[in-house]
């Protein structure tokens, strides 16, 4: 198993680019970063597939000392995390970003439906369509525009209308990127899953609050709790580039604020443009739709690519 890792120790002995490329005795993984990817077969493949991509891309580049730095870069992001699905979509978002740029002409951006399921591997489906595109927004000279894939199952023996607001009306979405009017559109992420009716996606969203240029691209976990899966990208303005933030963590900060026998049950999805987030506080045996514990009101902050409690504020139930 490869796994891609920035060791400077060998540095002054092999290449850069090896150094980049370089894969260790999953025996002798030390980090716990290196331990979740070791044991996760899908972490596996997915750093397997980065390498080979990375390599190849050496072979072809004009520009190796740009894409030495941009393999950097993005380690450097990559090792920031160990939540199994952030790390799935940032290595996801690198395969894309190494493999061939997936061009699409302007206007066949709502005709792209068998790309996307080639792409993410997703097959035994009855039906697949595009079931709404469009534009998100422009930054700079840059545009975003995104399409939502109606992917229905085989096994669910449904044909069904593809309507945004049928049941599997938004189980995929891609978004592009288009550098100047008239440009074909570039690929910039696909989110997919064989699992179709698992996760629900919607129109992504541009903004801007106290801490900079916002990409949202809501993902919602299927069922009662409403689990936020959402992605969040934060501008770099020195890069020149978006980059991933950490929207998980921050929850599990925030338990040391919480009453003694309360807990986070249901998703919670903070307000971009305030930062700020009501999260519901649930008693043990409390039903899904009845929390009891109270609510605690988080102003929140971007730090160091990742959100950050400011303060807590929690109010008591008054039954």
């Amino acid at each position: 198993m490869t796994i891609i890792t920035h060791l400077f120790v060998f540095l002054l002995l092999i290449t850069p680019w090896e150094a980049l490329a370089a894969g260790f005795d999953c025996t002798k993984a030390g980090t716990k970063l290196e331990k979740l990817i070791c044991k996760d077969l899908e972490l596996s493949a997915a750093d397997d597939r980065v390498s080979l991509l990375f390599k190849e891309a050496l072979k072809k580049s004009t520009d190796r000392d740009m894409l030495l730095q941009t393999q950097r870069e993005w380690l450097k992001r990559r090792n920031a995390f160990i939540d199994r699905e952030a790390l799935l979509k940032i290595y996801n978002d690198r395969v894309i970003e190494l493999q061939e740029p997936v061009w699409v002409p302007v206007r066949s951006v709502t005709s792209t439906c068998p790309q996307f399921l080639k792409r993410n591997d997703i097959d035994d489906i009855s039906k697949c369509q595009v079931s709404e595109s469009g534009r998100i927004g422009t930054e700079g000279n840059k545009t975003y525009l995104y399409t939502l894939y109606c992917i229905v199952p085989a096994e669910s023996g449904e044909t069904g209308n593809c309507t945004p607001d049928s049941y599997y009306g938004k189980r995929g979405l891609s978004v592009y990127v288009q550098d100047g009017p008239s440009q074909p559109l570039k690929l910039f992420l696909d989110r997919g899953s064989s699992d179709i009716g698992l996760r629900e996606y919607e129109k992504p969203e541009l903004l801007r609050n106290q801490f900079g240029k916002i990409l949202y691209v809501p993902i919602r976990l299927d069922g009662t709790g409403n689990f936020n899966e959402s992605d969040y990208y934060i501008w770099d303005e020195g890069a020149k580039r978006w980059s991933y933030l950490d929207s998980n963590r921050w929850l599990d900060d925030l338990e040391k604020y919480l009453p003694r026998g309360t807990h986070v049950l249901s998703g919670v999805w903070p307000d971009l443009k305030s930062m700020t987030a009501e999260v519901l506080l649930y008693r043990k045996n409390d039903p899904n739709c009845c929390p009891s514990g109270g609510t605690a009101f988080v102003t929140l902050s971007i730090e160091k690519g990742r959100f950050n409690i400011r303060s807590v504020k929690v109010t008591k139930d008054v039954k």
